[in-house]
C-alpha cells in the first residue's frame, strides 16, 4: 500500500518539490485528489507559474481536460520536470 504523500513506485516525495525542485511550463504533473485512489488522479500540463510573495514559487497554472486549473504546488506530484542544465 502506498505512503501518504507518495505514488506507488516512485521514490520522489511531494516536499521535496517545495524545497529545491521547480516546475516549469510543460512539466507534466499529477493532480492530488484526497477523495479518490491515486490511480483516478488526473494528469496535467503546467502551463504557467506564479511565484508567492517569498518570491518561491507557490501556484502554477495546469492544463487538464481541456480546462486551465489554478493549483498550489502542495497539490501536484511531478511525474517529469524539465532539466535545468538541459539547453534547447
Amino acid at each position: 500500500m502506498a505512503e501518504e504523500g507518495r505514488v506507488p513506485g516512485d521514490t520522489q516525495h511531494w516536499k521535496e518539490m517545495e524545497g529545491g525542485q521547480r516546475l516549469r511550463v510543460g512539466d507534466v504533473v499529477l493532480l492530488v485528489d484526497q477523495n479518490a485512489p491515486t490511480r483516478q488522479w488526473h494528469l496535467g500540463l503546467v502551463d504557467e507559474v506564479f511565484p508567492g510573495q517569498d518570491a518561491q514559487m507557490d501556484v502554477v497554472q495546469v492544463i487538464t481536460r481541456g480546462h486551465k486549473l489554478i493549483r498550489r504546488i502542495t497539490s501536484l506530484h511531478p511525474l517529469n520536470t524539465s532539466d535545468p542544465e538541459e539547453k534547447s
